[in-house]
Formats: structure tokens, sequence, C-alpha cells
């Protein structure tokens, strides 16, 4: 044992010891900081510690708080966000529903004189699609639920009223765009002279679905039904509602957990009016997992693609067709549901044309056209590959499991110039790059007719008396929208029936100048756009280069990739090596006039939603389609295939996990430091704000290993790192800016004798190595202090590998008594008679100053 004197001996200097280390560290902290990107102050490690104690003590509480903020973007933002959730507790949920403020007003047409409904404050409804029968006003939210757990809604308290009104408008149906208007819809005798109300039902509850390993169900709300027998309308104003489990076993009350991926996560998020009960299965969020479906013999051809994708973060697999998928949709289906199934897989990019990668379903029409979907609706569609929640690709479950897209090309040599283009654009330019807030807004001045109706939202489509209004009326909408919110700065609009008149030319023209979106909204064909006549010549005229935009047309066949006498006109903007596009978004037949305003409209939400944090093209591709799918299921009666047609046509070309280039470009910077379990790293703006949804990547070793994550709320990632090597690489994508690449060093070594522990010796050992490096080389191993400091914090145990206290060993090290003196000045015996008295140990006098030991 040692002495009481020896003790305190020990501990007088292991605190000076501290102390001298704390002020070395700083010298050299004061030198340089852990920064990288544009030079600025720079924070200490005891800033980023600082920093992680602020944040939540758990994950877990990370992204819980993560989907609270979800949530409460999803009141705010969405336009069915008449619900709030007002509570929940195990097995059940209680939400309330508060209609806004409407007015009635009539309408007198040639058959007779009705009534229709208009909303004068608050977000606005879809209406029910069904031709003949009464357009009222429809809501929906979703939940999510156990897997197994069988479950009621039960409405506990409302407030309802009988309102005299004329019949309601009958509704002209859910209109397709090429057909043009039906005419003038009749009332549905069996409604409207009946006995019965409509709709019957004022809630009813959807058929279950998955998004991805997430089941949801919709809750329908129909909170006008018409009386016929009366003349009235039953209006529920509001009303309170449980959605409650039937089972009384606690283990069917767990809700399942987001999902791994951090696009899917997002999406599930923002869905659900309970996200704020679902927690996170992993610590953090994964990159993804990145299937390419090409050719036998092509693989080579996609090398570099996917070097460039596993340096991102993902986990790439490729499969050649049919050798290892096996041949047909069927062969393809198979293989994707398995590695869905055992490597969740995440994103899907079919590499090939229709003749050398099959689609799901091929049109059986002459020369692959779409066919008339009045007769049949059986197009060429890619869609349900990526439908995985049930046994077999033709499920009712219209909610994607994969971020699904199609590099259309007919030759190695095609695909090598499409896969180059599409990562040079993700890379980013380090140039000018103000094409980044510019947009292209395209629109026809066409209305499906005067009995086509529509409403969506009160404060999008104001004062159209329920009339779906000109394509351009919804495209200024959208352009306004964006330009308020400032994530773009510059538009270009070209009307039909405005100046400047729209033509080739002009769109042309504006592409070339550099834009990072493009919106169309009219009449399609395969070839070109109807407005402007911009086709498939014009694309591949275009000379933007790098500066490419995300191109959003859900109009009419101009995505029929099966078309056989030429291109369309999708695929001529992605095949264009000098310019072109980077993505688009369209269809492969003809399609509805209703479901593309909304998911344009969704899309944009998303944008302006995810500004800060935009996930990949797939994912803000998806959430807008599935709005859309949403739209038609809410809308229109049980019996009709909408939801399905529209689905089956929607298609994206290009590369479903590519990080956009949209809104202001910001530097992004990374702090990093080496902790025992890996390495940690922040990634912030250029004041400092955390970003989230970034994807960091570190690759080191031979042949070459990653390991990756998506940064969270606070903008950090634990890369884990469990063998040494003596250079690293860390790469971070966000859509702020282009790749931000850094060289590092291995971490510092501190435990020379591998005992697991770093005693002071080891610490000090250390640091003298460090002083006798140059600057260049303490440059270039920025970040080895912080590192060196933390895994002495966490590592310097108390007891040896041998179980010895380290206090009573014998290799305790004896250091000389220091000679510290400090100066007290006393200006009189008082005062020196003062210090005295504290028991200090005063060992000489001169004049008025005392030296204390």
């Amino acid at each position: 044992m040692l002495s009481p004197k020896t003790q305190h001996y020990w501990q007088r200097h292991a605190i000076r010891l501290a102390l001298i280390v704390w002020l070395l560290c700083a010298r050299e902290l004061n030198k340089g900081g852990i920064f990288r990107g544009e030079k600025r102050p720079r924070d200490t490690a005891e800033d980023l510690a600082t920093t992680r104690r602020d944040a939540p003590d758990s994950a877990h509480d990370q992204e819980h708080g993560y989907a609270e903020n979800q949530l409460e973007a999803n009141r705010q933002e969405n336009s069915m966000a008449s619900f709030t959730l007002l509570s929940h507790s195990p097995g059940e949920w209680r939400f309330a529903f508060k209609l806004p403020d409407f007015e009635i007003l009539e309408l007198k047409r040639p058959d007779g004189n009705y009534s229709y409904v208009r909303f004068t404050n608050g977000a606005a409804p879809w209406y029910l699609q069904q031709r003949g029968k009464p357009e009222l006003p429809v809501y929906r939210c979703d939940f999510a639920l156990p897997e197994n757990a069988e479950y009621e809604l039960r409405i506990v308290a409302l407030d309802q009223e009988r309102i005299n009104c004329l019949p309601p408008l009958p509704s002209a149906g859910n209109l397709l765009r090429q057909s043009g208007p039906w005419g003038m819809a009749t009332a549905n005798p069996d409604v409207y002279g009946g006995s019965q109300r409509f709709p019957a039902s004022l809630s009813s509850l959807g058929r279950p679905y998955h998004l991805r390993r997430v089941k949801g169900v919709g809750v329908q709300v129909t909170p006008l039904q018409y009386l016929p027998e009366q003349g009235q309308l039953l209006v529920t104003r509001s009303f309170e509602a449980q959605l409650r489990l039937r089972s009384d076993n606690i283990d069917e009350h767990n809700l399942p957990v987001l999902d791994d991926n951090a696009g899917f996560a997002a999406l599930q998020s923002r869905l659900f009016l309970n996200a704020g009960q679902l927690s996170h299965g992993n610590t953090q969020y994964e990159v993804g997992h990145l299937l390419l479906i090409l050719p036998t013999d092509w693989q080579e051809t996609a090398a570099d693609f996917i070097l460039w994708k596993q340096r991102l973060g993902y986990q790439v697999s490729i499969a050649a067709y049919p050798d290892e998928t096996g041949s047909g949709s069927e062969g393809i289906y198979g293989y994707i549901a398995q590695l869905y199934q055992e490597q969740n897989l995440s994103h899907v990019i079919l590499c090939g044309d229709w003749d050398w990668v099959p689609p799901w379903r091929l049109s059986s029409k002459w020369n692959g056209m779409s066919p008339n979907p009045s007769i049949s609706r059986a197009v060429s569609t890619d869609a349900p590959y990526a439908l995985m929640s049930d046994a077999t690709p033709d499920s009712p479950d219209y909610a994607a499991d994969l971020m699904l897209s199609r590099v259309s090309v007919n030759s190695k040599a095609e695909l090598l110039a499409q896969l180059t283009k599409l990562q040079s654009y993700e890379q980013g330019q380090s140039g000018n790059e103000t094409w980044r807030q510019s947009g292209l807004f395209m629109a026809s001045n066409d209305n499906g007719g005067s009995n086509n109706t529509f409403d969506w939202d009160n404060a999008f489509i104001a004062e159209d008396n329920s009339k779906v209004r000109e394509d351009h009326i919804y495209m200024e909408r959208l352009r306004g929208r964006l330009l308020e919110d400032e994530l773009l700065s510059n538009s270009i609009y070209l009307y039909d029936g405005k100046t400047p008149m729209p033509c080739a030319s002009a769109v042309s023209n504006s592409l070339n100048a550099g834009t990072a979106l493009f919106y169309y909204l009219g009449h399609g064909y395969v070839e070109r756009f109807k407005t402007s006549d911009f086709n498939i010549s014009h694309a591949g005229a275009l000379t933007n280069q790098g500066a490419l935009p995300y191109v959003i047309a859900p109009v009419c066949d101009s995505g029929n990739f099966a078309y056989k006498p030429s291109d369309c006109l999708s695929e001529a903007l992605m095949k264009n090596v000098a310019g072109g596009a980077a993505a688009v978004l369209a269809s492969t037949g003809e399609t509805y006039w209703r479901a593309p305003i909304v998911t344009l409209w969704k899309f944009t939400d998303s944008l302006l939603h995810w500004h800060e944090s935009l996930p990949e093209i797939g994912a803000l591709t998806l959430d807008a389609v599935l709005e859309g799918v949403r739209y038609c299921q809410t809308t229109t009666d049980s019996e009709s295939d909408a939801a399905q047609y529209f689905y089956e046509l929607m298609h994206l070309f290009g590369d479903s996990s590519q990080t956009p280039r949209l809104g202001t470009p910001c530097p992004v910077q990374a702090q990093y430091v080496w902790q025992s379990q890996g390495l940690l790293v922040r990634v912030q703006d250029e004041t400092g704000q955390a970003l989230a949804g970034a994807k960091v990547c570190l690759s080191f070793g031979e042949p070459e290993q990653h390991v990756s994550a998506a940064s969270n709320m606070q903008g950090e990632v634990v890369l884990p790192v469990d063998t040494e090597q003596s250079s690293y690489t860390l790469r971070i994508l966000h859509h702020y800016a282009p790749l931000l690449q850094l060289d590092l060093a291995g971490r510092p070594i501190l435990d020379q004798d591998e005992d697991g522990q770093i005693s002071n010796n080891e610490l000090l050992t250390w640091l003298s190595q460090w002083d006798s490096y140059t600057e260049q080389e303490k440059e270039e191993r920025q970040g080895w202090l912080e590192s060196a400091l933390q895994q002495w914090q966490e590592n310097a145990g108390t007891t040896s590998r041998g179980g010895v206290d380290e206090r009573h060993s014998a290799e305790i090290p004896v250091f000389p008594r220091p000679e510290l003196q400090i100066q007290v000045r006393c200006d009189g015996l008082h005062e020196l008679q003062r210090l005295a008295d504290t028991g200090l140990d005063i060992i000489n006098v001169d004049g008025t100053l005392a030296y204390v030991d």
C-alpha cells in the first residue's frame, strides 16, 4: 500500500499532468481545427463533445425527435391536414377531424339546377370522382399499424347538422387526357332517386398496404352526405375518433420501426399521422442497397459507375439478364424479390431498352403503342417490379417498396455514355452553378371541357368554382410557390395563349442556358410535347452539358420506351451525352386529367418540405407518384382500377439513387474525430448548421472496403472501423454542394503495449512524438490531437490487463518534487497574518511579497 503522503503526491501530479495535456492540446488547436472545406474559425474537440451532449441521449431519441418533427411538418403542409392526433396509448390512437368553412352555390344546367360545395378558408379536400354520382368532398389520413393486429375505427363524439340544398352536382368521373370531355354527366337515378344517403358512411378504412415493411391503412372521411329523400346534406362539422387494435396481446401492439434506408424512412415519417410513435431499428440510417440489372456481357461497362456508387456508400449488386436473373419478367421479379427479402434491397436500375431487359408487361399493340384505356389498360410497364409486399406482383398494394428506374439504351457504348453523364451530374461542379436555381415551366391552355370538375387545395386552386382550370393556371401556381419559398430565384414560363408563345426553340434556349427543373403539364405524345412541339430531334441537339434538369412531365405517352419505331422523348433527353436531362418522370400511356396535377403539386411540396436535406431522386419521385395513387384510391369507387393504372403508367428514367442538384449551392464542411468505435463525422454548412441526409462513406484497404451511413438530424454519423490502416478516404455528398473528398491519415496509436488501455505515460510518449512533427506533417494529420485526447479519456483505466491496481504497481513513475512557488502581495503585517491563517506554507518573505510553496 502507498502511504497517504505518496498518494497525495501522486494525486497532485496527476492533476498537473492533465493540465499539461490540455495546455498542449490547446496550443495545437489554436493553430488549426478540424473543419474541411472553406476556411473559417474552428471548433475544438470540446466543442464537438458539447454539441453531442446537447443532442438527444440516444440514437432512438434522435430518430424519435426526427419523426416528431416530420409529423408536425405533415400537419402544417399536407393539404389533408384537417386531422389532428390527440393522444395515443398502447393499442389505440385518438384523433380529431375538423371540417373547414365552406359555402353551397347553385349551378344551372340544361338538365336541371344543382348545388356544389366551395371551401372558403383552410385546406380544401379532394372530391369524389364517380361518374353520375354526387361530387362531394373526401378527406384521407393514414396510420401505421402493427403487422398482424386486427383493428377497428370508432367515432366517439361528433358535431352534425342538416342543410337544405339542391341535388349535388353529378361528377364527370375520372377523366382521361386524350379522350377529351365525355359530355355532361347525368345524375345516377339509383343515387338521386333512392332513399339511401350518399356516401353511405361518414368514415371508412381502406385496404391495408405496406410501404416497405411498415403496414399502413387509410382513413377516409366524407363529411358531407347527401340525403336524397329529404333534399338535404348531412354535414359533420367535426368529430373525434379512435383507431383501436382488437387484440389484448401487448406483443401485437408494437408498431413497426422506420426503414433502415434514409430515403424510405423520410417517406414513412411524412406519410403517417402517428409517425411520431415509429422508432428506428438501428442506430443510424443506411445509404442503400442498389441493384443494376444488365444484359449478359454488359457488366464491365458499368464498372466505373458501380465503383462511384460504392464510394458514396451504396452496397451495389449486379445481375446479368437472363443468365443470372432467369428469363422473362418472372425471372427478373423473382430475383429482385429474393434480394429484397434477404439483403434489404432499396434501389433498382434496369439497364437496357425493352428488348434487352424486358418490362414487367409489354403492350400488345402494334409497334408497342399504348392501348386505348377505354378498351384496355395493359400498358407497357416496369412499375410492378417494385411491389414487394405480397407474393406476386399482381398485388392490389400500389405503394412501391423499391426506388425503381430504367436507363434505356441499346448498346454498351450508349450505356457507358449515359452512366458517365449521370455520374458527372451527381458529383457536381465547382464552377458557376446558378442554373441550380432556375426553372422552366410549360403548360397548355386545355382544361378538359366545361364539365371537368376538380378541387385540390383552396390556397392552390383559388376561385376555381370546382372547375378544372387551364393547365397553365396550375403551373403558374406551382412556379409561384417555388419562387416565393426561394428554392428558385429565376424562371421562364411558356404557356399556350400567353406571351411569350411556346415554341421548340424557346424550350431549347432555356434548357441550354441551364435549368434545374423542367415542369410540363399538357398533352403529350411518344416523340413530342404538344405545347411547343418540342420533340426528340430537339432533345438530341441540346448542349446544356452538366447543367441538367429534372424533367417532371406526367403526361401521356412521352415515356413509352417500348415504342418500336423510335425512341420516346424521355429516352432522347437521357441519351444526349452533350446535355439533355438528369432524370425524367413520364408516362408510358394515356393518363388522367387530375392525378398528374396532384403529382406535380406533391413533388413541389416535397421539394419545399425537404429543401435542406433532399433525398434521392427516387424518393422524391415515389413520394409524388404515391400521392397520385392515393388520390385515385380515395376519389374513385372500389371497382375502379384507376390507382393500378396510374401507378403502372408512371416511370422514372435515369438513376433512382441519384442525389439531386436543386436550390442554392452552399459549401459543405466536415468535422471528424477518431473514437474507439470508429470515425465520428459531423456534416454542416458554412454557417455551422447541421446537415441531415448527407451520404458519408469511408474507403480503405486493398481490395477497397467501404463503411457508410446517412447523417442524422445532428448531421452526424459514426463509421465503424475495426482494422487499422495507414490512410483512408472520406467522401461526403449532399445536394448543396459537389462531392467533398478528404484524405485521412490512420488514427493515432497510443496503446503501445496493446493492453486495451492508455496510460498517462503512453499519452505523454505520443505527445512527445507529436511535438517532433513538422507543421506540414501535423497538417496532414489534422484531427489527431482531438482523437488522441478522446482515446485517452475513453480508455484510461484504473486497472491493468491483469487486473492489478495501477496505483499499487511498482511501475508507478516517481517524479521529482517540483519547484513551484507562488508570489502573493501583502501590504502589511495584518495581510501577512491572514495569509498564514489559511494554512499555506509561506517559505519566504521579501518586502511586500510572500512566497508560498
